[in-house]
């Protein structure tokens, strides 16, 4: 079991990263952005960006369940992350988190009906 303070860190972390991945595109260091949404992934989830863009939606979601329960924020917070990946097959995968989290009656961004629209047509 996890416990809630390492939880909180990990959510604290992934939104630092995203500041940054944020920060680093909109001064054009792409790669540098990449790399960064590579290293959490690879901290936070133990998985490479390159094999998340590879998983299927249940091996997806099985980054960002723990004790068989979905844990909202974490997929929220990967999804945001990879909402930002230059690749397709990144930010298709963050709509999928998405729309779990939507399924499972969990706090969801509000336009997140527009985010998965716009990540699932390759737009980003």
């Amino acid at each position: 079991m996890f416990s809630k303070d390492y939880l909180v860190r990990q959510l604290q972390q992934f939104v630092q990263a995203l500041a940054m991945v944020i920060l680093n595109k909109q001064q054009g260091q792409r790669d540098l952005a990449q790399n960064l949404i590579h290293n959490t992934m690879m901290d936070l989830l133990g998985v490479s960006l390159t094999d998340v863009r590879a998983l299927d939606g249940e091996a997806m979601l099985g980054l960002v369940t723990f004790d068989g329960v979905l844990r909202q924020d974490v997929a929220i917070a990967a999804a945001d992350l990879l909402a930002e990946d230059y690749s397709p097959d990144g930010r298709l995968r963050a709509a999928w988190l998405y729309e779990a989290v939507l399924r499972s009656g969990g706090t969801v961004p509000h336009d997140v009906h527009d985010r998965i629209a716009e990540l699932k047509a390759g737009e980003g």
